[in-house]
C-alpha cells in the first residue's frame, strides 16, 4: 500500500503501480520464494529480530495452512544477532512460538542450539556447516521450508542442499 501511495503522489498511473507491486520479486534473502528439485523454500535470512521471526512464523504457518499442497511445513530458525542482554530470552520465546504453532523446527547456531534444550522433538545445529551436512545426509524431499535468521548466520548456504 505504500508503494501504491508514493508512486501514486509522484503520478504514477494506477495499474501501473498495481501491476509493480503484482510482479515484485523479493531477492536478497529477504523474503524470497525459491524451488530447488525437492522443496519449495522461503528464503528471509537477511536480518531477523524477534518480532521479524513471530511475522515470519505467523505468516508462514497461514500460507502452509492456505495452499491446497501436500509439502511438509518445516522452519529452520538461525540465531538472531545483536541482541544483547534480551538474547537468550529471545531465542527461547521464539522457539516457544514456533512450538505453540505447530510448526515442526530445526534451529542453527549457539543461541538457539541453548535454547533448544528445553523442546523435545527439533534438531539443533551448532552452525549452519553443521545443518547443511544434516540436510544433505537426510536428503529431505516434498517440504515446504522456511530459512529465517540474522545474516551472521548465512542460513542461505543450506539452499543448495535443499
Amino acid at each position: 500500500m505504500t508503494a501504491i501511495a508514493i508512486g501514486l503522489h509522484y503520478g504514477v498511473a494506477e495499474t501501473a503501480c498495481t501491476k509493480a507491486v503484482a510482479t515484485y520479486q523479493p531477492d536478497n534473502n529477504r523474503s524470497q520464494w525459491t524451488s530447488t528439485p525437492h522443496n519449495r523454500l522461503l528464503l528471509d535470512a537477511y536480518n531477523a529480530n524477534p518480532s521479524s521471526m513471530r511475522a515470519a512464523l505467523t505468516s508462514f504457518k497461514r500460507m502452509t495452512e492456505e495452499r491446497t499442497t501436500e509439502r511438509t511445513p518445516l522452519c529452520i530458525l538461525g540465531d538472531m544477532a545483536e541482541l544483547g542482554a534480551h538474547t537468550a530470552a529471545a531465542h527461547q520465546e521464539v522457539l516457544a512460538f514456533a512450538h505453540e504453532l505447530g510448526l515442526p523446527t530445526w534451529t542453527v547456531g549457539p543461541c538457539f542450539n541453548k535454547a533448544a534444550g528445553a523442546f523435545e522433538g527439533g534438531l539443533a545445529f551448532e552452525n549452519t556447516k553443521e545443518a547443511a551436512a544434516h540436510c544433505k545426509s537426510t536428503a529431505l524431499t516434498n517440504h515446504c521450508i522456511l530459512l529465517k535468521g540474522s545474516r551472521s548466520i548465512a542460513l542461505e548456504a543450506l539452499v543448495e542442499v535443499l
